[in-house]
């Protein structure tokens, strides 16, 4: 179990690829007698915060595994299914940074204007609240089986619906997108400085729509872990059509997945027969139908 520990220096884990931020931050809890290790590859931190309790982690928003994912999206979710408690997080953003929404566990934000002070004082708060919590998480594991499933079936519920705000996400970009494009075309015609203004003000909006662009495959993986596995056993293919089979495990509908991939629902349909024949679907069985049971 992760806890604090008073009698003993606490451990801080600092994930980071660049060199300013954490050097600058390892001066700071040094100098304050933290214990801290420095990681800056998200694949061997991740192997570090499996392996080894850390009272404290400290990460930039955008330290990502080799898939691309952000760590501190891949680490969220798995709080809220592992078995043990996971240390308190402090997050580095930008100063415009806006979404805190999306972070809801995380504990505080660094931001690029925050003093050293500010950052001695955020950790040793979090480092504090940690001795309080380990009462409520003693309690948690005293629960009933019964309320402990609740708590499980309200999270996946909720991991559903993150994952389909996600799906909807990805097709409005692409109607962004596509509004692009529409717009460049009529612009070959007659291109002026107001039209090129226009655009770019319009990309901007699109921009602050949507700082936070988190993979829908990634949230997948998080939702439905044992699909994909079970797939690579039925067929070997291709990452697009995993996400095909992904889509139809959510129950989208062909035009749904044509804006997904922005293709039209021929392209669609093409490529649902060809997924049958890799899977070996009959032809009285539907392609959803068997996907759905996998």
């Amino acid at each position: 179990m992760f806890c604090v520990e008073t009698s003993a220096m606490n451990k801080i884990l600092l994930l980071s690829n660049r060199h300013d931020f954490s050097e600058r931050v390892n001066r700071i809890l040094v100098a304050k007698n933290y214990k801290v290790v420095v990681e800056a590859d998200a694949d061997k931190a991740l192997d570090l915060i499996s392996n080894k309790p850390y009272d404290l982690l400290i990460m930039d928003q955008n330290f990502s595994l080799s898939d691309k994912t952000p760590l501190i999206l891949f680490l969220l979710q798995k709080t809220k299914t592992s078995i043990e408690p996971y240390p308190p997080i402090i997050l580095a953003v930008p100063d415009n940074f806006r979404h805190h929404e999306h972070y809801p566990e995380v504990d505080d934000y660094i931001f690029e204007t925050t003093s050293d002070n500010e950052i001695a004082l955020k950790v040793s708060t979090c480092l504090e609240a940690m001795k309080y919590l380990s009462i409520e998480t003693q309690q948690y594991y005293e629960s009933s089986f019964d309320e402990i499933r609740e708590v499980l079936e309200r999270e996946l519920s909720k991991r559903d619906r993150q994952l389909t705000s996600n799906t909807i996400l990805l097709m409005k970009k692409n109607d962004q997108l596509y509004y692009v494009y529409d717009f460049l075309n009529k612009m070959e015609k007659n291109p002026t400085e107001e039209g090129f203004d226009r655009l770019k003000k319009q990309i901007l909006q699109f921009l602050n729509e949507d700082e936070l662009t988190e993979s829908f495959f990634s949230y997948f993986n998080i939702t439905h872990p044992e699909f994909l596995k079970t797939l690579d056993k039925s067929a070997s293919l291709s990452l697009t059509e995993k996400k095909h089979c992904a889509c139809l495990k959510m129950g989208l509908d062909n035009k749904q997945i044509a804006s997904l991939f922005s293709i039209d629902t021929g392209s669609v349909k093409k490529g649902q027969t060809r997924l049958k024949n890799k899977l070996k679907v009959t032809g009285t069985q539907s392609l959803r139908a068997f996907i759905s049971k996998l």
